[in-house]
């Protein structure tokens, strides 16, 4: 399309300059200060730069693949055998891990000895998706190859975890005990009395509600907390103001400020 803009383009200049050699005066835009000699029509060849959609690009990128211990699998309790008959098992483990699965092609390892020239009774496959890994583990874990061996699956990255754990034991530090409020305390008034917030002019104000007498108890007051409104929590036990400030309400200490 770009090359076909630019021959329109050369047909107009074409034809212009044809129009001005006939010898015809002609006024008004474009003929105005129109110089022929200043004319130069692009080559039909050269795209400037601008790629044609009739060209394919080519797709340079490359699919990134998954890679970390996250996605091996490791099979233990496998036959141990010959170099004569490892590709037969090499075969029948990917079938049965492909049909779980997407295997790599270069995503399976099955050790050798090089003394015994013996398989190792283990083997390496490498999924496609930790997912399909975490699948494969539980569903090929405990599945019963022939009656003498059964696949024992896990995760190389759980693997190499446990490797990193030190033999000897160390005992976990112990932290001192921080006694927590009860945001609850406010429920076990003997009185059996419940909170309130009265919000005037600048002053907010939490009471004790007396329903027996009619009266109020003073808790908490404070001024210029907030400029337009407070509100409990769903369960009672923090009051907010409009800038997402939570109080804790207790009994034994009246407000402690946290930010949420």
């Amino acid at each position: 399309r770009a090359r076909a803009r630019l021959a329109s383009i050369a047909t107009r200049a074409q034809s212009t300059s044809a129009a001005m050699m006939d010898g015809v005066e002609r006024s008004g835009w474009p003929w105005d200060g129109f110089n022929i000699d200043e004319v130069q029509l692009p080559d039909e060849n050269d795209d400037y730069g601008i790629p044609s959609d009739d060209e394919v690009e080519e797709d340079v990128s490359q699919i990134q693949r998954d890679t970390g211990f996250s996605c091996v699998v490791v099979v233990d309790n496998l036959p141990q055998v010959g170099m004569e008959k490892y590709e037969k098992l090499s075969k029948v483990l990917r079938k049965i891990f492909s049909q779980i699965g997407d295997v790599h092609d270069d995503g399976f390892y099955m050790p050798v000895d090089e003394a015994s020239k013996k398989t190792k009774g283990f083997a390496f496959i490498e999924f496609a998706t930790p997912d399909q890994a975490k699948i494969a583990r539980q569903q090929a874990d405990g599945y019963k190859l022939d009656k003498n061996h059964t696949f024992k699956c896990n995760l190389l990255k759980e693997v190499e975890d446990l490797s990193a754990t030190p033999d000897q034991y160390k005992d976990p530090e112990v932290k001192d005990f921080v006694r927590k409020d009860n945001l609850y305390s406010y429920m076990l008034d003997v009185r059996g009395r419940d909170q309130f917030a009265v919000r005037y002019q600048d002053m907010t104000e939490i009471h004790w509600n007396e329903p027996k007498t009619g009266t109020s108890e003073g808790v908490y007051n404070r001024s210029f907390w907030t400029e337009s409104y407070v509100q409990w929590s769903p369960c009672g036990t923090m009051l907010g103001n409009k800038t997402f400030a939570l109080y804790k309400i207790t009994l034994l200490q009246n407000f402690h400020k946290t930010f949420v």
